[in-house]
């Protein structure tokens, strides 16, 4: 019953299902880690495409006869998880003007998936490391090579580190319906406060709402705590009969709930300044307790996402100045108040800004 369920969903008559190929002609540059990585990231690949609403139309290709890899994957095959395999190499099983190479590495970049096209990822472990080895199978054998829109030069997550099921995942997601932009929030590196930082996280997100609260009648501010989860969130969830935020928070991520050309990243690592608030941005501050420290990732995440960056002016700092939420909260407070900038460093942490009668609100939302 759930073969046929899975081959209703592949043959569904208004569409022709994409076809996607994991090229394992790659395993004798690997070692036995490597090979039994990649190995379970091909039955993740399996299992994920197996239970899709709308799966992808999937071959294994180009494994060497009594290779490790090929006695796992027949061993695999025994599960009927719908797949199909051959030992030959794709270049021989494809017309080649039909083939795309996906790898980091390459300057196109598609941003659609086409029946017509066949899309291979290469069968290696990290799809970031070995992104040259890729676009060398493609020129090899004359075939196209692209790069996905979420791809980027930067780093993809803290480690460097891009699974080739990941890759799998991105595609079969994109082609169920998702957005580029919808697929790639769910391997955006997990900017979650860790437990021991939770408790502090949640002073400083307390701490932002009473500052609030302090220009409620002059210049507040519109707030949003989105992405709430993990620790800080069954904080907020222990004690929020408790809690009288005058504020917004949610679990879903900013992406989600706001668009992308009115968003600002807010990084040190950025070379633009924050000289005034607009009131149709939508100004992003990360949800750690120490911002320097990750001025990168909140600036890599920017650029990944393809949405604006910027860094407030915060005077004389060095790595071991402390730049919390609610710092950067009272910043944007004075700033809105028409404050000059050489007021808006360090020394403004307990002030509260009175300037101005202005009754427009100001969104502000933060990266939790």
């Amino acid at each position: 019953m759930e073969n046929h369920s899975y081959q209703t969903r592949l043959n569904r008559p208004w569409t022709e299902p994409v076809k996607v190929i994991v090229d394992l002609s790659l395993e004798a540059q690997m070692d036995k880690k490597e090979a039994d990585a990649c190995v379970q990231m091909c039955g993740r690949i399996y299992s994920v495409n197996k239970g899709s609403e709308k799966p992808l139309r999937l071959h294994f290709t180009s494994f060497r006869m009594n290779s490790a890899l090929l006695n796992e994957l027949w061993r695999i095959e025994t599960r009927q998880l719908h797949a199909d395999f051959n030992t030959e190499h794709f270049s021989t099983l494809f017309e080649p003007e039909r083939l795309i190479y996906l790898t980091n590495e390459s300057n196109n970049v598609i941003d659609t998936l086409e029946p017509n096209h066949i899309y291979i990822i290469g069968g290696m472990d990290d799809h970031y490391k070995h992104g040259k080895t890729f676009l060398r199978v493609a020129e090899e054998f004359g075939i196209r090579h692209a790069r996905l829109p979420i791809f980027s030069t930067v780093i993809l997550n803290n480690h460097g580190f891009l699974r080739m099921d990941n890759v799998f995942e991105m595609l079969l997601l994109f082609n169920a319906g998702k957005t580029w932009r919808q697929t790639l929030m769910k391997f955006v590196p997990d900017l979650d406060a860790t437990a021991v930082d939770a408790a502090e996280c949640f002073k400083q997100l307390c701490r932002v709402d009473e500052l609030n609260k302090g220009v409620a009648k002059t210049n507040p501010l519109l707030l949003h705590f989105s992405g709430i989860r993990g620790a800080v969130k069954d904080r907020i969830m222990r004690d929020i009969e408790g809690l009288d935020w005058a504020v917004k928070y949610s679990t879903e991520q900013f992406m989600e709930q706001y668009e992308p050309e009115k968003l600002i990243i807010l990084t040190n690592e950025s070379e633009n300044v924050v000289d005034k608030l607009e009131l149709n941005h939508a100004y992003v501050i990360a949800g750690l307790p120490d911002q320097l420290p990750h001025g990168k990732r909140f600036l890599q995440l920017a650029i990944r996402l393809g949405i604006r960056h910027a860094r407030l002016p915060l005077g004389d700092v060095n790595k071991n100045t402390l730049i919390t939420i609610d710092r950067m909260f009272q910043i944007l407070l004075n700033i809105y108040a028409g404050k000059a900038l050489e007021q808006t460093p360090m020394d403004v942490q307990s002030s509260t800004s009175t300037a101005g009668t202005s009754k427009q609100y100001q969104k502000i939302i933060r990266l939790q």
